[in-house]
């Protein structure tokens, strides 16, 4: 009875999942790996200790051979 919703699908979801999503417009948001990941870069830093520990990532920086 909540009302909201998360799925996290790692390889997304097939085209007839997506348009049973669309079509009656639920409350369950669809993540697919590449969502998931922007997410977790985007709130990393405002994780708790905890999750740190279980997700240890390390910030490095790269030059931008295109720039």
């Amino acid at each position: 009875k909540a009302d909201h919703g998360l799925l996290v699908a790692w390889g997304g979801i097939t085209r007839p999942a997506q348009r049973e999503f669309e079509q009656h417009r639920t409350s369950i948001r669809v993540w697919d790996a590449e969502v998931l990941l922007d997410q977790l870069f985007a709130t990393y830093e405002q994780l708790a200790a905890s999750i740190h520990t279980q997700i240890p990532l390390l910030h490095v920086w790269v030059l931008d051979d295109e720039g």
